[in-house]
């Protein structure tokens, strides 16, 4: 996902500056207008959605990640009794629309600017809340099973012509009568595309909740859901919500003349890439790891953004020529001890992909057409293994991604992904107190500090030739502050066997 240090959602630091908060709205703003016809939904999910219409045969998803997943993790306490999903179908006597959303303008227009600063400003003990529950892990493989179970009966209900659907309701597992609903279809049967909110450990706390729950979706969205007839809101510890609505395609891809305009664009950045001295810097950095370091079998990809001409968005493009350079480098390590070794299987998910960006990305794609896959949420969650690199870039705050990868790890002493790349973190094993701009939790400090070396922090030596940066991003990038993305980026990888 291509932005800028002004992101809402990346704030260098953990500071959000006001000059560079209104700047990363009015580009936020637009974005969602272009991607949601009626319905415009924050980023602050990683479901990828699979075009209706597209032309590409794509990969059997389902069967390609139940066999890239690693071995189901053992249940715990958070997510006891999950087999007890619990749907309703479409009934005369079903609440209606009114009784869970609004307007549609009402329902996601974003909150007032101080509001959402102090929100996602505000700290609360996470120490102390996950000792209450003795360290349970929050998000496990067995929830993202239930989970995947919920996206393909949406998808399957979708499938449908709007006079068949049935489907209504979906409760999350629990005590009959106490399952909180995670999922209504509001009486609306044109719906096509699924968002799954996740919900950050300081927006499970109950003084977030109390004081702030109006200025996330996730909380939103399970207070419609689950309307209280008190005065007082319930305290909500389900960890996720489901939303969908109605998208209206991109239909840029039946134009000729537009997608040579992609590809030539796409082409003259492959060419600035090619003579870099970061891709040098790349390609050597990774070919060294691949001497030292736990063997990759792929690569997952949150967020990396579709692809789109407009400077503001564009250095997309250098990110996915990133990810190609560093498998290729690994390979061609990897094959010098090993010829017949499988190549590096690189998985892509991300909220924004249109058909074009499916055949754009698929074309420039070096590799074995079976190694690149798209993806859907939960799908890159579940292929995290120990063989994986985990990348994201610019990732909405509210993406709890390094939580629910240390947590997807749980009890599994000096596992995780063999490598990380992402936004920099605050990872102060000894801090009990965070906010949601800082993206971290105890359980995540604890998960790199025994785990994983930082590599690189902000990749100094890294930067694109002028004429190079003026192509990605524009001319006047400088005075608009603008970055090669790999210096807000930090690379982390697990440690070796015998280090301390």
């Amino acid at each position: 996902m291509e932005t800028t240090r002004a992101s809402r959602f990346s704030v260098h630091a953990f500071c959000i500056v006001e000059k560079e908060f209104h700047a990363m709205r009015e580009h936020y703003q637009a974005q969602q207008g272009h991607l949601y016809a009626d319905e415009c939904f924050p980023l602050s999910t990683l479901y990828t959605l699979q075009p209706q219409e597209s032309s590409l045969n794509q990969p059997a998803i389902s069967q390609t990640i139940q066999k890239m997943s690693s071995p189901q993790s053992t249940t715990d306490a958070a997510v006891t009794n999950l087999q007890g999903l619990t749907l309703k179908a479409h009934d005369s006597t079903s609440d209606s629309e009114d009784d869970y959303y609004s307007s549609s303008s009402e329902e996601f227009e974003d909150s007032d600017d101080e509001e959402f600063e102090r929100a996602v400003s505000y700290s609360v003990d996470l120490v102390s809340q996950e000792n209450a529950v003795n360290k349970a892990p929050v998000f496990t493989r067995s929830l993202f099973e239930v989970l995947k179970t919920h996206v393909d009966q949406l998808n399957q209900e979708f499938s449908l012509p709007p006079a068949q659907r049935t489907l209504n309701e979906i409760y999350a597992p629990g005590p009959e009568g106490k399952q909180p609903k995670i999922w209504d279809s509001c009486g609306k049967t044109g719906d096509n595309s699924i968002q799954v909110h996740y919900f950050a450990r300081v927006e499970l706390h109950p003084d977030f909740q109390r004081l702030h729950g109006s200025q996330t979706n996730q909380i939103r969205l399970m207070r419609r859901y689950n309307q209280s007839s008190s005065s007082q809101e319930k305290h909500l510890t389900f960890p996720y919500a489901i939303a969908t609505y109605q998208r209206r395609f991109n239909t840029e891809h039946r134009s000729s003349k537009a997608m040579k305009q992609y590809w030539q664009a796409l082409l003259r950045t492959k060419d600035f890439w090619f003579a870099s001295s970061s891709r040098l810097l790349l390609q050597d950095l990774f070919t060294s790891l691949a001497k030292t370091h736990a063997p990759i079998t792929k690569i997952v990809c949150f967020g990396l953004g579709a692809i789109n001409l407009d400077k503001a968005w564009y250095q997309s493009a250098v990110q996915y020529m990133a990810m190609f350079t560093i498998i290729g480098a690994l390979e061609k390590q990897y094959k010098e001890t090993d010829p017949s070794r499988a190549g590096i299987k690189l998985l892509l998910q991300d909220p924004n992909y249109e058909t074009k960006d499916y055949e754009l990305i698929s074309k420039l794609w070096p590799g074995k057409k079976e190694d690149l896959v798209f993806v859907s949420d939960p799908d890159g969650l579940l292929a995290i293994d120990a063989g994986t690199i985990v990348v994201s870039a610019y990732l909405p705050i509210q993406v709890p991604l390094v939580q629910i990868i240390a947590d997807l790890f749980h009890g599994e002493p000096g596992s995780g992904p063999a490598m990380i790349i992402g936004d920099d973190m605050n990872l102060d094993p000894t801090k009990a107190s965070y906010s949601l701009v800082e993206r971290g939790a105890p359980h995540v400090a604890r998960f790199f500090d025994q785990r994983y070396e930082k590599i690189d922090s902000g990749f100094g030596d890294y930067a694109l030739e002028e004429e190079f940066m003026d192509d990605v991003l524009g001319e006047g990038w400088m005075d608009r502050k603008r970055y090669y993305w790999l210096n807000s980026m930090e690379l982390w990888a697990r440690k070796v066997s015998g280090e301390p």
